[in-house]
C-alpha cells in the first residue's frame, strides 16, 4: 500500500511542477491553498486512494429507517424479557439496526464479488470497504460530481473486461486500477467508437496498478482489417494521467491520436507503455503541453506503415517535471522550424536530470533532430538536417546544344551553324584569328 500511496505523491507534484513551469494552472491542478495539511498525502485529480471516509458513514442513517420491519422480530422472544415494558423497545430498536444493517451490506458485497468491479471507499481505521457495481460505466455513474478540490474515485478492477460502448467521465474524477493481471478490451468489431471519453474542466481519468498487477488496454479487433473511429482514451476540457505497469495497445484508428486523443486537455505520462496503434497522427496526439517522469515508452507506433508516436500540436511540448529513466519517446511537430521549442522542465528539475532525459527522445522523421540541451534555460529546439547529396546523381543534360554538320562559311569571315535549346539562356561566342588562340572578340546572343 505504501508503494501506490507514493505514486500517488508523484503524479501530483509532477502536475503542480508542469503548472509552475507554464506559468498556468493545469486542468488537473487540485486545489492546494485549499488543503495545504493534506495535500502531501492525497493526490487530488489522478486518483487518490483516500476516497471519502464517511460515505459509507453518511449512508447508514438514510437506510436505517428503511428497516422497521425487521424491529417487531425482536420483540417477539418472550422468554428473554417478559417483565420489559414493551413500549421502550421500539425506541431502543433503532439504535441497534446499524448493526444488522452491516450484515446486509456484507451479504450484498459477498453475492456480488465475481463483477470483480468496486469502488474503493475507506472506513474509519482506512481499510478499504469495495462497494461492488455491476459494470464500470455503473461504478462511474455512481461517482459525485467533480469539483476543482474534490479527490479521485478508485475503482478497483479484478476482472477481465469487454466493452460493448464507450465509458464516460463527464465531469467526473476516476481512477481505474488494476488488481492483478487485467485486461480492457473491445466486446466485439461492431464497437468502433472511442473506448473511453474524458470531458469537463474538472474531468479526470488515470489508469493504474495496484502492487504488482498489469493493465492493459488493447483497441484491437478480431477482423485486423477494421478501422475504429475513436481512441483508446480521447480527453476534451480535462486530464488523463498513466502510471507503469499500464498498456494502451492495438487500436487501429482514423481519430488523430489512436491511443490517446488530447484536444484542451492536458495527458501526464508518470509510467506506461503505448505500442502497436495505428492513427491519423500516430498514437498520441496533443495540442497542450505533456507532462513526462518516471519511466515511459512510446514507440512501435504508426501511421499507416510509417514510424508515428507522438503528434504535438500549436505550441505544446513535452514538459519534464521529474527523473526520466529507460525512457523511449519518439514524437513529430506540427510546427516544426529551425529553432522551434520542443523539450522544457520545471524549475525544480536539476540541470544534469534534464540533460539526461533529453537523450530519450527521438525525432520521427529524418528532417529534424534536437539541438543539445540548453541547460541555461531547460530548453530543446529542432534542428533542421541539412540535405543530403544523391549518391547516385543523373547526369546533367546540356540545355544548349550543336546541331551536327550544320557549320557553314557564308564568307571569309561568317559563318552560320544551327544550334538548339531546351530552356531560356544566355549564351555567348568568341572568335580568334587562324593560327593563333587569342580571343579577338566576344558577343552576347
Amino acid at each position: 500500500m505504501g508503494g501506490f500511496k507514493l505514486r500517488r505523491k508523484q503524479l501530483y507534484a509532477m502536475i503542480l511542477a508542469g503548472a509552475l513551469a507554464t506559468g498556468g494552472v493545469p486542468v488537473t491542478a487540485m486545489a492546494a491553498d485549499a488543503a495545504p495539511e493534506t495535500a502531501g498525502e492525497e493526490t487530488g485529480d489522478f486518483g487518490s486512494s483516500e476516497d471519502t471516509d464517511n460515505s459509507a458513514a453518511e449512508e447508514q442513517p438514510t437506510e436505517a429507517p428503511a428497516e422497521p420491519t425487521e424491529a417487531p422480530t425482536e420483540p417477539e422472544q418472550p422468554t428473554e424479557a417478559p417483565a420489559e415494558e414493551p413500549a421502550e423497545e421500539p425506541t431502543e430498536a433503532p439504535a441497534e439496526q446499524p448493526a444488522e444493517e452491516t450484515t446486509e451490506t456484507e451479504t450484498v458485497a459477498e453475492e456480488n464479488t465475481a463483477t470483480g468491479i468496486a469502488i474503493i471507499n475507506k472506513d474509519a481505521a482506512g481499510n478499504d470497504v469495495p462497494d461492488y457495481q455491476p459494470s464500470l460505466q455503473a461504478a462511474i455513474d455512481k461517482v459525485e460530481t467533480a469539483t476543482a478540490d474534490s479527490e479521485a474515485t478508485v475503482i478497483e478492477v479484478s476482472d477481465q473486461l469487454a466493452l460493448l460502448s464507450t465509458v464516460t467521465i463527464e465531469n467526473k474524477k476516476v481512477c481505474i486500477r488494476a488488481a492483478g493481471d487485467v485486461s480492457i478490451g473491445r466486446a466485439d468489431d461492431s464497437f468502433k467508437g472511442d473506448m473511453f471519453q474524458v470531458s469537463g474542466e474538472n474531468a479526470s481519468l488515470q489508469f493504474e496498478v495496484k502492487d504488482d498487477g498489469k493493465l492493459t488496454v488493447s483497441g484491437a479487433f478480431t477482423d485486423t482489417s477494421i478501422t475504429a473511429d475513436g481512441s483508446i482514451v480521447k480527453v476534451t476540457d480535462g486530464s488523463f494521467g498513466l502510471f507503469s505497469n499500464v498498456i494502451l495497445t492495438g487500436n487501429n484508428s482514423s481519430a488523430k491520436g489512436a491511443a490517446i486523443d488530447c484536444t484542451n486537455g492536458q495527458i501526464a505520462l508518470a509510467g506506461g507503455t503505448i505500442t502497436g496503434n495505428t492513427g491519423a497522427n500516430g498514437a498520441v496526439y496533443s495540442d497542450s503541453d505533456i507532462l513526462v517522469q518516471g519511466t515511459v515508452i512510446v514507440k512501435d507506433n504508426k501511421i499507416a506503415d510509417v514510424q508515428a508516436n507522438v503528434y504535438l500540436d500549436k505550441e505544446a511540448k513535452f514538459m519534464i517535471t521529474g527523473e526520466l529513466t529507460d525512457s523511449e519517446i519518439s514524437f513529430t511537430h506540427a510546427n516544426a522550424a529551425d529553432g522551434w521549442q520542443v523539450l522544457g522542465a520545471a524549475d525544480k528539475v536539476e540541470s544534469s536530470v534534464f540533460e539526461s532525459a533529453v537523450t530519450q527522445f527521438g525525432y520521427d522523421t529524418d528532417e529534424y533532430t534536437l539541438n543539445a540541451a540548453d541547460t541555461t534555460t531547460k530548453t530543446v529546439t529542432l534542428k533542421k538536417k541539412a540535405d543530403t547529396p544523391d549518391p547516385d546523381p543523373e547526369p546533367t543534360k546540356d540545355f544548349l546544344s550543336y546541331k551536327s554538320g550544320t557549320l557553314k562559311w557564308t564568307s571569309h569571315t561568317a559563318v552560320s551553324v544551327e544550334l538548339s535549346n531546351t530552356k531560356d539562356c544566355k549564351w555567348y561566342y568568341t572568335y580568334v584569328d587562324s593560327g593563333t588562340s587569342e580571343a579577338k572578340n566576344q558577343k552576347d546572343v
